[in-house]
């Protein structure tokens, strides 16, 4: 069948250039094997959401295109701006309220309209991969259209989040927004011999064309991958069910993510650390949805995969060096869409003696190389690789031991990584072989809890008012990884 329709498309380009027309854009400039947008729009309005009424509720539903969408503290109805239904986003709401989706060949443009549902004024900001776009305001309940220029590939997280406690209610539909990047076009075609050569001979290898095309969405694809030290993740935080809440929405960001401090800062017991991950699991699916979310863990130390995007191949506590004090995790991982296979390492050294388990993460992360037979090893965590514990020095992030000639380091010198408002340690670290480079998209961050939650009442109380510091003394780290571009 392929071929038939190759062969169809070959004998009509073939009259064409006979008849001496032109194929593809009618751009100067454009000629034989020049690659060619084809941007393809998408819209969502929100009707195949299931819930419905004004009380702000948590939930999700699969929408056009086959996308999921995730709304926090939102009400269906009461300010519909299209069709029988409108997401609006709850006032003063913990967690913030917010809409989002991620969308898997990127995004050239966003469109969409919003208003005022009530009395109070409107801001909203919207995010794509957790960099704000733009924040919309207005006073006005008439509906009113707004136009983002996003330009991200890969996968990209859309969000709508009320920017601050004061917004009030907004109404968002009508959705729109074109995907990003390039696909490759049957090469415009000339009027000249050696175009109609070069057609015949992709139609004589139809099939390697087509596995070419089908893969062209993993090779531009993206994963984050994060690590968080969540203080003392342990029996008394996961209580509050507030700050579990926005703990588990803070996961849902990333398709895999390292965790330190499960269960204590030390080696806590196997059931204690046992009941909070599973506690956790729990309630980042009911965030993400049924089964969404896995994890693995050892000691103090978890992996939390989405299903959907991970597969989770070995795991296991480092059995090398004894020169850590927390014996680190370490597993092997793989896309399932794509063929980035890669080894994690995660390690929350031991602050007294962070000057001698630094340099030793370099021999744990080629011994983990080797276990796996593994190239793309991701060594992440809490160094404590600052402040008096370790004196980074001025070399544009290297710490001991990781010359910039053999590793990359992902999160550098003078990146704030605390919550204290009096300092800017960079605590929390990444680092990966410069021979497998090629993997890192180069699009890296820090997580910063007020910018993006309610940061009052987490405690969940009404006598204590919670802070950043009720989620974690440390800020989540993040980075992500090419789906496609793996070669060793």
């Amino acid at each position: 069948m392929i071929r038939t329709l190759f062969t169809m498309v070959v004998l009509s380009l073939l009259m064409l250039v006979s008849a001496n027309c032109s194929i593809g854009p009618d751009v100067v400039g454009v000629t034989d094997d020049t690659t060619v947008d084809r941007v393809v729009t998408y819209t969502e309005d929100f009707e195949k959401s299931t819930a419905s009424g004004t009380s702000y509720v948590t939930g999700s539903f699969v929408g056009n295109n086959g996308l999921t969408w995730n709304y926090v503290q939102t009400a269906w109805s009461g300010a519909v701006i299209a069709g029988s239904k409108s997401p609006v986003l709850g006032m003063n709401r913990t967690p913030v309220a917010e809409v989002s989706t991620t969308v898997a060949d990127g995004v050239g443009t966003l469109s969409f309209k919003f208003k005022k549902a009530y009395s109070t004024a409107v801001s909203l900001s919207v995010y794509a991969n957790d960099t704000l776009l733009g924040t919309v305001t207005t006073t006005k309940t008439t509906t009113q259209s707004k136009t983002f220029t996003v330009n991200k590939s890969g996968a990209v997280t859309i969000r709508f989040v009320q920017s601050g406690t004061t917004a009030g209610q907004v109404s968002i539909d009508t959705l729109s927004w074109t995907s990003y990047g390039t696909t490759s076009s049957s090469s415009s075609v000339s009027s000249t011999s050696s175009s109609v050569s070069s057609i015949s001979s992709s139609v004589s290898s139809s099939s390697s064309s087509v596995s070419s095309s089908s893969s062209s969405t993993a090779a531009t694809g993206t994963i984050k991958v994060g690590s968080f030290n969540i203080e003392i993740f342990g029996t008394t935080k996961i209580s509050r069910a507030n700050v579990l809440y926005t703990l588990a929405h803070i996961a849902t960001r990333y398709d895999i993510i390292a965790i330190q401090e499960v269960g204590s800062n030390g080696t806590p017991s196997e059931s204690t650390a046992t009941t909070v991950m599973d506690t956790y699991i729990a309630k980042i699916n009911s965030i993400a949805g049924a089964g969404a979310y896995s994890y693995v863990r050892g000691h103090q130390y978890a992996f939390v995969y989405k299903n959907a995007t991970i597969t989770k191949k070995a795991s296991q506590l480092y059995s090398g060096s004894k020169t850590f004090t927390y014996t680190p995790l370490v597993g092997n991982f793989a896309v399932k869409s794509g063929n980035f296979d890669f080894a994690m390492l995660t390690i929350h050294t031991s602050p007294t003696v962070a000057t001698t388990e630094i340099p030793a993460l370099t021999t744990a992360m080629a011994d983990v190389r080797t276990l796996y037979s593994e190239q793309d090893v991701i060594c992440l965590g809490d160094y404590n690789a600052d402040g008096s514990y370790y004196s980074p020095g001025t070399s544009g992030g290297d710490l001991a031991g990781f010359s910039s000639s053999t590793y990359v380091t992902v999160i550098k010198n003078g990146t704030d990584t605390t919550v204290s408002p009096n300092n800017s340690y960079t605590y929390d670290r990444m680092q990966l072989y410069t021979a497998s480079a090629e993997d890192y998209a180069g699009v890296k961050g820090v997580l910063k809890f007020a910018d993006y939650y309610t940061i009052s009442n987490l405690e969940g109380t009404t006598t204590t008012v919670g802070t950043e510091g009720a989620l974690s003394d440390h800020y989540p780290i993040w980075a992500e990884f090419y789906t496609g571009r793996d070669t060793n």
